[in-house]
């Protein structure tokens, strides 16, 4: 077994998935190829209902008393894309290109999360591990939208008590815990009067989004916060009517894009303060938000209704007072995040306006006052909230054999013994360990960037090293 072989082939089975399309909820595609190459490698294959798919590899000769171990990955991905992008996530394969020793999707996600993880699992099934016990591959599905695929799976099916978790994405880390979650959809009815003042576009557009989880203390814009913001203060300048108003699409994902269609008495004093306002703006973001724009147009479409006044202030008034970004920092370890909010998503429909919040914290309670605090903010604002997909954190253990072996690994193949941390990040071991509490389990991944954002990148070197340090364990272990 050579690292550049496998380098090579993790790398070129990474690639077969990308002509796949994957979302969230629709993984049918992607698990007839699994299944379809378990098969034709000799595996056993059990598929359910979900989209999951456990896929069993016998033990290599002389192998067969070591103990099973599980590794697991999900199908699905974020679906991003820029604004001006043709992409249909439903029927195209993902595009991208080489540069700089990345893999890089320039105007959609990549799906590196967590498509690394079920290439270097379809290699172990194609027998890339010359040598190894047991082991018991877990794809679940629709695990962007609530780990809803994980929360369904049978677990009584499961064999193993040692797991590797192949969807973080940092090398040099060894994620030991994680965070839980929710979602809240909180929901507004509009009311419409005729149409008066002159209707414009505000439209925010080129900030770098991110994860939601990992990427949420980093300092990185939020699209709907900026665009209430400046909508704000031109209510308080000239009146101002909501005709429409949407931004972001992903509850795991910080919101790039917003914009919204209003009516205005005064167009004029509309565009100082918007020229003004995004001079400001950018004065505070940091380097990864450089491409930022702030665009105010005239809109020339028919309009002949906008939201009355009572419905404009009382979204405006939610919009600008939910909380979003990092709301507490662990005590015990300071560089954690412990709790956070994300204004993830708007959108404007014939039903009314869905305003989207994802909560995050390791800790059930601070769920629970999350959405104490959202429901009330909700009723006061006349709108109804509605929870969902909630799912729990992963309390750090203390010990941990599969961590030790890991790292010794590791140490041994690259000369650095990798960090061990609880991210912030929601993971699927909360839910296995639940129904499996004496799961020995681990969550590590090559190097990827922007994960959940448009330009998503995936390390190829670092892809390369992690897989082949997964196999020596397994070979090892």
């Amino acid at each position: 077994m050579e690292k550049q072989a496998v380098r090579d082939r993790v790398i070129a089975l990474f690639k077969e998935i990308c002509k796949i399309p994957r979302p969230s909820r629709q993984e049918g595609k992607i698990a007839d190829f699994v299944c379809s190459f378990a098969e034709a490698h000799g595996c056993d294959t059990y598929r359910d209902e979900k989209n999951n798919v456990l896929v069993k590899v016998g033990a290599t000769e002389g192998c067969e008393g070591l103990p099973p171990i599980l590794l697991q990955s999900h199908l699905d991905m974020v679906c991003e894309k820029n604004a001006d992008s043709a992409h249909d996530f439903e029927k195209d394969p993902i595009e991208y290109t080489e540069r700089d020793g990345r893999l890089i999707a320039d105007s959609t996600t990549l799906g590196a999360d967590d498509g690394a993880g079920v290439a270097i699992m379809l290699f172990v099934i194609e027998g890339g591990v010359p040598a190894h016990g047991p082991i018991e591959c877990l794809f679940t599905a629709a695990e962007e939208v609530g780990l809803e695929g994980a929360k369904a799976f049978d677990y009584r099916r499961i064999s193993a008590r040692r797991m590797i978790n192949l969807d973080a994405g940092s090398e040099g880390k060894i994620t030991v815990g994680c965070a839980g979650g929710v979602r809240s959809d909180i929901l507004f009815a509009t009311r419409l009067t005729e149409r008066s003042g002159k209707a414009l576009r505000l439209s925010v557009r080129g900030l770098a989004g991110g994860h939601s989880g990992s990427c949420i203390a980093l300092g990185l814009a939020n699209a709907i916060q900026i665009l209430t913001d400046v909508l704000c203060e031109i209510y308080t300048a000239t009146p101002l009517s909501l005709i429409s108003i949407g931004g972001g699409d992903k509850d795991n994902a910080i919101p790039r894009e917003a914009e919204a269609v209003i009516a205005v008495e005064d167009a004029d004093v509309a565009r100082e303060i918007v020229a003004r306002f995004a001079e400001n703006v950018k004065k505070t973001l940091t380097p990864a938000d450089a491409a930022f724009s702030l665009d105010i147009t005239e809109e020339c479409g028919e309009i002949t209704a906008m939201m009355d006044a009572g419905t404009t202030r009382v979204l405006l008034s939610f919009l600008a007072s939910v909380k979003s970004g990092v709301m507490s920092m662990c005590a015990s370890l300071p560089e954690l995040v412990e709790y956070s909010k994300n204004l993830a998503a708007v959108k404007t429909d014939g039903r009314g306006v869905r305003v989207t919040v994802s909560s995050r914290s390791a800790l059930a309670w601070q769920i629970e006052k999350s959405m104490r605090e959202i429901d009330i903010l909700a009723s006061l604002c006349h709108g109804m909230t509605y929870h969902s997909g909630r799912y729990p954190g992963w309390e750090y253990a203390g010990e941990s054999k599969i961590a030790d072996d890991y790292a010794a690994v590791f140490e041994r193949l690259y000369g650095t013994l990798p960090e061990r941390e609880v991210t912030h990040a929601g993971l699927e071991c909360g839910i296995i360990k639940g129904a499996i509490p004496d799961m020995d389990a681990i969550s590590a991944g090559p190097n990827m960037y922007g994960i959940h954002a448009v330009g998503e990148s995936l390390d190829l070197d670092s892809f390369g090293r992690f897989a082949f340090a997964i196999a020596t364990l397994l070979t090892e272990k």
